[in-house]
Order: C-alpha cells, then sequence, then structure tokens
C-alpha cells in the first residue's frame, strides 16, 4: 500500500515509502488567511542554522519575533496570535543563511 504523510517540524516527508527531505528554502502562506486570533505558518529549511522569523507592520515595525534560533534542517510550523495589534496587512519575513522570503498575513478582529 502507498503511504501519503503530512509534514511535522523538522521531520521528512514520506511519499509511496519513500522518504523526501526538504531541498529548498521556502515559507509557506499561512493558513487560515485572514485570519483571527491565530494563524500558522509553515516552513522547510535545506540545510541547518541561524534562522528567523520576524512579523513587521507595513511601516516596517516589529510586531513579533516568532522564531531566533538555530533550527534543524526540515519542515518547521508556528503559531502566530497577534495580541493587541490593529487589523491590517502584516509582513512574516523568514530569514536564514542568504536567504529569504515575505508572506503577507491579514489580521481582522
Amino acid at each position: 500500500m502507498n503511504m501519503i504523510s503530512w509534514f511535522f517540524p523538522g521531520a521528512p516527508v514520506a511519499i509511496n515509502d519513500k522518504v523526501f527531505s526538504p531541498n529548498s528554502f521556502d515559507v509557506y502562506q499561512n493558513s487560515p488567511n485572514p485570519f483571527n486570533p491565530e494563524t500558522k505558518i509553515v516552513f522547510q529549511l535545506p540545510a541547518s542554522g541561524k534562522t528567523s522569523l520576524i512579523v513587521y507592520d507595513l511601516s516596517g515595525k516589529v510586531v513579533a519575533e516568532l522564531v531566533n534560533e538555530d533550527l534543524a534542517a526540515g519542515y518547521h510550523s508556528v503559531i502566530f496570535q497577534p495580541g493587541d495589534v490593529a487589523s491590517g496587512i502584516y509582513l512574516a519575513r523568514l530569514i536564514s543563511g542568504k536567504k529569504s522570503k515575505t508572506i503577507k498575513l491579514v489580521y481582522l478582529k
């Protein structure tokens, strides 16, 4: 029987009994989006290293530092609960090594 499994933070993905480790740097669109009261951000790292995931408002002010640590290669997920910030559009930027990627988050109160 073929096996398909969803990923878990830091774990490889198994598809058809073959194991795949992430080989690219990526941050996926948060879910749900728009969100209230929280959203999940999933990302993958092809190599271990210092990683940060920071949420900014549109003026560039830091709203939340979700990750700032050494992480292993693999899939990771973080829950963002914005708390007392205003409804609106926010940017989440993932940085690891020399790579970065930004996604747009929409928070509705």
